[in-house]
């Protein structure tokens, strides 16, 4: 499944974040990295976020993009060594605002893109709780939080996430296609094959759950 872990955070990286609390002038140098990001000038945004940092602006987030800029360019001892200063970072901020909770999911995320070499699945895993106690209606945390269950072993409580995803969204591919691959660890291929062919038939090409699902059933009908 490290194959599926890449991709997920390759999905994850096109996720910006915003920072409503800001004064004007500050949310302006901020938004200048955002906007530099979205037309695909890594290098300038990286040298407004390290202003950030240098000026007390949005630290955490500020860390939080450079971080996802240098996992991007494969700059990953870099990115470590950034995403070590965006957990204090992080920390310090939702002490004074424990009621973010998309500061809780980036913290979480954080600590899930380190596990797979630092094994914070228990960390990641705390903070993905506290961001879905703090918005339960958002699919895209509990899609996360799943993952990470996944990623621990615990198959029943991610089967239970998938499928609380699954429920408000039947079409939500990705939710299924992680849905099908607990199934697989449980050992339940046929009813995961149902679920991948379920994307096969109502997904497009297009979606990225598309390629998955087709690969995960060529390997489970060439293990039959």
């Amino acid at each position: 499944m490290k194959k599926v872990s890449f991709y997920l955070m390759v999905l994850v990286l096109v996720i910006s974040c915003s920072g409503g609390w800001l004064r004007a002038e500050e949310k302006t140098l901020f938004d200048q990295a955002i906007e530099a990001r979205g037309r695909g000038e890594n290098q300038k945004a990286l040298k407004i976020l390290e202003r950030c940092v240098e000026e007390g602006i949005e630290v955490h987030r500020a860390y939080f993009e450079m971080g996802k800029i240098l996992l991007e360019q494969g700059k990953y001892r870099r990115a470590i060594s950034v995403s070590e200063k965006a957990i204090k970072a992080y920390e310090e901020y939702l002490e004074a605002h424990p009621e973010d909770h998309s500061a809780w999911w980036e913290l979480g995320y954080i600590y899930e893109v380190r596990s797979d070499y630092s094994k914070e699945w228990d960390k990641a895993q705390e903070a993905l709780e506290k961001a879905v106690e703090l918005s339960p209606s958002n699919s895209f945390y509990l899609l996360h939080l799943g993952w990470v269950y996944y990623k621990k072993g615990d198959s029943e409580e991610a089967e239970e996430a998938f499928r609380k995803i699954l429920n408000k969204n039947p079409k939500n591919f990705q939710a299924r296609y992680f849905l099908a691959a607990t199934l697989i660890e449980e050992g339940r291929k046929e009813e995961a094959k149902e679920e991948l062919t379920y994307i096969l038939e109502e997904s497009s090409k297009e979606e990225i759950a598309y390629n998955w699902a087709e690969e995960k059933l060529k390997e489970l009908k060439g293990e039959s």
